[in-house]
């Protein structure tokens, strides 16, 4: 129950990652296998090698958050450029979501197989998180300069992230 409670509240920032990149842009499905999959991985190292790095969580922590705001500010300068607009990079996206879950895997002390299941479940609500996320920002593609909203979103969420 605790690993589910904690999959559930990590993955809230991946519903509003989804919901920010959609806004900006548009998100493939590439973009939400390398959730999935940066996730998983993410997970698994932490999870396997948490004893090691655990003092290296606050960078973890800090990676994540900087990367949202990187991506934000990225978001905010090119809105105007929209029409040759390039997709984010879907590694970027995959390894900004995926942080905050390793960094929560650092608290588990499990054997392997539950490791793998841990790490499963994680990738999983954050690709369902982060897909619901996309479904919601359809309905608010109303605007021109969505994707400015989106830098916005972005940022607040890297600096609510950091605190």
């Amino acid at each position: 129950m605790l690993i589910l409670f904690t999959a559930f509240s990590v993955s809230i920032d991946a519903y509003v990652a989804g919901l920010a990149f959609s806004l900006g842009e548009r998100v493939s499905l590439k973009h939400t296998i390398c959730v999935f999959v940066y996730t998983f991985a993410l997970c698994c190292v932490t999870l396997f090698i948490g004893g090691l790095i655990s003092r290296y969580s606050l960078f973890f922590k800090i990676s994540g958050c900087v990367l949202f705001v990187i991506l934000g500010i990225k978001n905010i300068c090119g809105y105007k450029k929209r029409a040759e607009q390039k997709s984010t990079n879907a590694s970027l996206v995959g390894i900004s979501v995926g942080l905050d879950a390793s960094v929560a895997c650092l608290s588990f002390s499990l054997p392997v197989l539950y490791a793998f299941a841990v790490a499963f479940t994680m990738a999983v609500f954050h690709v369902v998180f982060f897909v619901l996320g996309q479904r919601s920002a359809r309905f608010l593609k109303t605007a021109e300069s969505m994707s400015f909203v989106s830098g916005v979103f972005l940022v607040l969420l890297g600096i609510y992230k950091l605190f």
